[in-house]
């Protein structure tokens, strides 16, 4: 039980403190936490601004790739929000 907690400690470190940007957003992407509230599922603008800095393409191709990003967060912040619901529910049907 310790062991789980020290790593979703580190888990959530590493999600607001992992550099570069591109590590961090895979690190995020990783898999869906069952937490809604967890910080990989935070809106990182220090994440869509490297995303819009590192393409320096025409600003309808950032557009879309931030776009991206953002349908991906709404995604997996979905998920999360149904297993949320989903182990609820299971701990009140005990």
């Amino acid at each position: 039980m310790r062991l789980k907690v020290l790593l979703e400690h580190i888990d959530c470190w590493l999600c607001v403190h992992l550099k570069p940007w591109r590590l961090r957003l895979w690190w995020h992407c990783l898999w869906i936490r069952s937490d809604e509230f967890h910080p990989s599922l935070d809106h990182q603008t220090s994440i869509v601004h490297a995303i819009k800095k590192s393409h320096n393409l025409k600003w309808f191709e950032e557009c879309s790739a931030a776009e991206e990003y953002d349908k991906d967060l709404n995604r997996r912040r979905c998920l999360a929000h149904e297993r949320s619901l989903r182990e609820s529910d299971a701990m009140l049907a005990r």
